[in-house]
């Protein structure tokens, strides 16, 4: 919800309030995807049936002690991040689309982050993959119109495809 939130308010507010919103969302994923991740850590394993559709089935949501130290890595990442993207990014206050398809996407690659570390459906776990995919592919070519930012978000960007391949591969194998 939070981060629905946050992506809808973003492009919408003025360049002072994308910062603050995306550090927001990004503290309240942590804060929601934490509480569980320490309970697990603690030998309290998380799990949530989804009713997914005829295409993926039920997803289930599960999280153990690894998964969530991932999680807490990656939290722990995201808001240092944001925190310090927060002055960081001061310096393009003039580029308000750029900003705001750089705060939505570090929004939305920090949910499908989260989300690979947990869900338990291939075909869900494959859509969080993309979305990290592409989220982060934007945020590597935020500044695009430097020749070698464009040229290593695209590297990045067929390099994350071949994995996305080889896992569908892998998928398809063991089923």
């Amino acid at each position: 919800v939070s981060m629905l939130s946050a992506i809808g308010l973003i492009p919408f507010v003025r360049v002072q309030w994308k910062g603050m919103i995306t550090v927001a969302a990004s503290i309240i994923i942590a804060i929601l995807s934490s509480l569980p991740a320490l309970k697990a850590l603690g030998g309290e394993n998380f799990e949530y049936l989804f009713h997914g559709s005829f295409v993926t089935g039920i997803i289930p949501v599960r999280m153990d002690a690894l998964s969530a130290w991932f999680i807490l890595i990656i939290n722990f990442t995201f808001i240092t991040g944001a925190l310090y993207g927060l002055q960081y990014m001061k310096h393009y206050r003039d580029q308000k689309t750029s900003l705001s398809l750089h705060c939505t996407s570090f929004v939305i690659l920090h949910a499908s982050l989260i989300s690979i570390c947990c869900l338990q459906n291939t075909i869900a776990f494959l859509i969080a993959w993309e979305a990290m995919a592409l989220s982060s592919f934007i945020l590597v070519i935020f500044e695009h119109h430097k020749k070698e930012t464009l040229k290593a978000g695209i590297n990045y960007l067929i390099q994350s495809h071949i994995c996305i391949l080889l896992l569908t591969l892998g998928f398809i194998w063991v089923a």
